[in-house]
């Protein structure tokens, strides 16, 4: 029979492994969009257009990208099990 100490470490563990499935899938949106906007503005610049809101809005999503980046290491030296390796 385990312990509540070991119950409420796998617990622990597969809230860990959940979170970070769904940081994974965030992630890789925010990484799409971040692509898309990329093209958007490479493409609106190329006809003289105005790309000063989207790169605002580039560097939002970049930084969000590290903020998953930031919550994942940590997750990770927690619960270096629960991380997928990322590309």
């Amino acid at each position: 029979m385990r312990s509540e100490k070991e119950l409420a470490a796998e617990s622990d563990l597969l809230q860990a492994i959940e979170c970070c499935a769904f940081l994974g899938a965030e992630r890789k949106h925010l990484a799409e969009q971040s692509a898309r906007l990329e093209a958007l503005a490479a493409a609106t610049l190329s006809t003289g257009g105005d790309v000063s809101g989207l790169r605002r809005t580039i560097r939002q999503v970049d930084s969000d990208l590290r903020q998953i980046d930031r919550m994942l290491e940590a997750i990770e030296s927690r619960f270096p099990a629960a991380v997928q390796r990322r590309a």
